[in-house]
Formats: C-alpha cells, structure tokens, sequence
C-alpha cells in the first residue's frame, strides 16, 4: 500500500531515478542504523558497574545467610529453595533475592524511583516492575511504604487526590458548570472524577450537589414512563355527553377558503370528528 501511494504521487511528476550510495549519505545512513554493538567504552564501563554490584549482592547474601541473621531475614523456611546461579547469586523462582544487608533493597528502590528514567513511579507500577527481576520478604508492603515518603510523588502524583472542603466545592462547580462540563448528570459527573479525585461519600455528595443544580433540573431528560392523570376523570355514560374540544390555527389555506381545524372528540368512545372552518367564523356558525 505504501509503495502504491508513492508510485501515484510520483506519477504525476518527471523525474529520473539516480541511484546514492549509502556510504556517500553518512548523516542520514548513521541515523537509521541501530548499533548491535555498545561502543567499547559504555561496555567496559557498564561491566565496571555490573562487577562492583554482584559482589557487592555476594556479600550480602553471604552475611544474610548466617545462623544470626537468617531470623530478621524472613526467609528460613526457602533457604532451600534458593538457587545459586552466575556470579554466586541467589535467586528464588527466577528473581534475585535482595536482603537487607548491605543496603541492597536501598539501592534497588532508588533505582527504581529516583533515577531521570524512572520519574518516580506510584508503588504499584514500581512493584510490577521490580517482582519481574527481584523478589524479598514483604516486598510489596515495603515498596509501597517507600513510595509513601517520597516528597516529589507526593506533589506531582495525579491519581485518587483527596480534596479539601473548599477544594471540593471548586472541583464540583469546574466538573458541573463550565462550558465545557455542560451540567452533566450525577453518574456522568462521577465516573469522570473518580479517575482523578477521592473523598468519603463522594458519590453521594456528587449526586446530592447535581439534585440542587436549578439548570440540570430543567435541561435534564427524564428516561421515564410519562405518569397518568392525578384524578381519573368521570366516564360519561352517553354518547356526546362529554365533547372536549379545540382549534388547530394559522394553517395553510386550501383551495375552499378554510385555514382552522375544528376538532371535538367524543368522551365515551374517543373519536375526534374533525371540521375545516374559518378563522373568521363565529360561534353561531358552528350551531
């Protein structure tokens, strides 16, 4: 598809096909190409760092692991469960274990939350994506509590805000009376700030701050059933007793003269006798 599109712009120019080597386009070939190699330098420096870190992990495996450790560890019922893989490092169904000496899980929650690629994550996107390398002891609990006392997530994060009293009132009156919002209904007004804000009963209150809006009141449509009359009138017992009757007005005149339709509906059976008349007609006339 893509070469059709081309071959039907071109179509409509002259032009000659002049064949340009690559290694004459260096700009362009060296943008377009993906190194499967790491330049020398960035790999030697990445194996610095990858040695200094895994012995550092050994050491603290080996300390964790001793008769007077293993117990604030958590851990002595899957010591045997551990496997011993590269490097001398411990890993338990394919996630390296990560003790709390050597300040291991420090580093590791650092990592995860404070570097420029991180951008300080909520703590269940950083446990979905340390469970897939790393695994300890309440890790979930933990990260969460580390996530907790982060300033930063605690001024940028988005998500499930609790507003204060008049906070609140700003947050209704922006999500129900802007020309925007348009004075939505309650269900509508909640299910679009909920991904946003959180307090206690704040359905309620959504719906109990809409019930009050004057302007959704006369502007909302009601998906009901129309109600029947308050008072059921009395059913005449003859024909013609009861006639209800009125006029259809201002309508195009037809060839006779007539503009009016004189409609009179019979009570006990319900038929509209309909009449044209004029507009100009009187009451005797209908005698």
């Amino acid at each position: 598809m893509r070469h059709r599109r081309w071959i039907e712009l071109l179509n409509d120019y002259e032009y000659e096909i002049r064949y340009h080597p690559g290694k004459a386009n260096v700009v362009a070939d060296a943008l377009s190409r993906k190194e499967s190699v790491k330049p020398r330098r960035v790999r030697a420096l990445t194996m610095k760092i990858l040695s200094n870190f895994v012995a550092h992990i050994q050491i603290a495996h080996l300390e964790a692991l001793k008769e007077e450790n293993i117990a604030e560890e958590s851990v002595r019922g899957m010591t045997k469960q551990f496997e011993l893989r590269t490097y001398g490092t411990r890993y338990l169904m394919d996630n390296m274990w990560k003790t709390k000496f050597g300040n291991i899980r420090s580093l590791v929650l650092d990592a995860a939350h404070k570097t420029r690629y991180s951008v300080h994550p909520g703590s269940v996107k950083m446990y979905a994506d340390l469970k897939k390398l790393y695994w300890w002891p309440n890790m979930k609990a933990e990260i969460a509590t580390y996530v907790g006392k982060c300033l930063t997530f605690s001024k940028v994060k988005a998500e499930h805000q609790k507003p204060s009293t008049l906070l609140r009132s700003l947050v209704l009156d922006a999500a129900h009376k802007t020309r925007y919002s348009v004075h939505p209904g309650s269900v509508k007004m909640y299910a679009d700030l909920k991904k946003l804000y959180w307090w206690p009963n704040m359905k309620a209150e959504i719906a109990t701050y809409v019930g009050k809006c004057l302007t959704f009141s006369k502007v909302k449509a009601e998906h009901q059933k129309p109600s029947a009359l308050l008072q059921q009138p009395e059913i005449p017992k003859w024909k013609w007793e009861q006639i209800p009757m009125d006029f259809i007005k201002k309508l195009p005149k037809t060839p006779s003269g007539y503009d009016t339709i004189w409609v009179v509906v019979n009570r006990l059976t319900v038929t509209p006798p309909n009449q044209t008349v004029e507009t100009s007609e009187g009451s005797r006339d209908f005698n």
